[in-house]
């Protein structure tokens, strides 16, 4: 019990490890951004296009004042780099899954499972894209 041989040296993670623990805390960090922009740029749309209680001609009037500010704010532009920033949270989390397999043992199971992950995360990835293309089709429509 009071032998000193039994100390240890103190723990060092390896480079890997800390580059991988670096991508995913800034994966996390950028994609909770992109929600709270999206989450505030939804409730401010929300309370943006509420109706009024006008005659119709001044409606119209509101409505079409109401698309002309949205242009002014740069709404669309907003919505992309909020897109984007999402992306590239996503793109940041794969680097370092993709970083973290190398380090493993061929031979294990994590690794098949995280390959897995990632194929099941470019799916998601690319129907989420495939939605998006299809609504941003049916506002040009409209």
């Amino acid at each position: 019990m009071g032998n000193s041989s039994s100390h240890s040296a103190p723990f060092t993670p390896s480079s890997p490890s800390i580059l991988v623990t670096t991508l995913w805390h800034l994966s996390l960090a950028l994609s909770l951004t992109s929600w709270v922009f999206a989450l505030m740029a939804k409730l401010w749309l929300h309370a943006y296009t509420q109706g009024t209680t006008m005659p119709t001609s001044s409606a119209d009037a509101a409505l079409l004042q109401r698309n002309k500010t949205l242009e002014i704010w740069k709404t669309r532009a907003i919505s992309t780099f909020i897109h984007h920033l999402f992306q590239l949270s996503i793109a940041l989390f794969l680097v370092g899954m993709v970083i973290h397999l190398f380090t493993l043992p061929v031979n294990s199971a994590a690794a098949g499972l995280s390959a897995v992950t990632i194929v099941i995360v470019l799916i998601f990835a690319y129907c989420y894209k495939s939605a998006l293309r299809g609504v941003e089709q049916q506002n040009v429509r409209v």
